[in-house]
């Protein structure tokens, strides 16, 4: 949930993300009524990939954080840039 909330918030700026997790529900059933060897391995598998794609979102977020910083950054340049302007042409009024 706080991941499709991060992802709708992104698009706000203009920046994508694929970024899910999910637990495929038939391993679910397989692990529960075939509790056997071949549903514990295609569980374990599954758990591996699942958690791929959590480091993998994971280093998605940090990519998307370190670039929304940057963003900032050059928002707060252009602020301030756009504030000594303003207070150059309040000066070059009162002359």
């Amino acid at each position: 949930m706080e991941l499709r909330r991060f992802k709708t918030e992104l698009a706000d700026v203009e920046i994508t993300a694929d970024l899910q997790v999910t637990v495929d529900s038939f391993l679910k059933f397989a692990d529960f009524f075939f509790d056997g060897l071949f549903a514990d391995w295609a569980v374990l598998d599954h758990i591996n990939q699942a958690q791929s794609r959590v480091e993998n979102t994971k280093d998605q977020i940090k990519r998307v954080l370190a670039l929304l910083k940057k963003m900032r950054e050059d928002v707060d340049v252009q602020i301030a840039d756009e504030k000594e302007k303003q207070e150059q042409l309040a000066v070059e009024t009162e002359l």
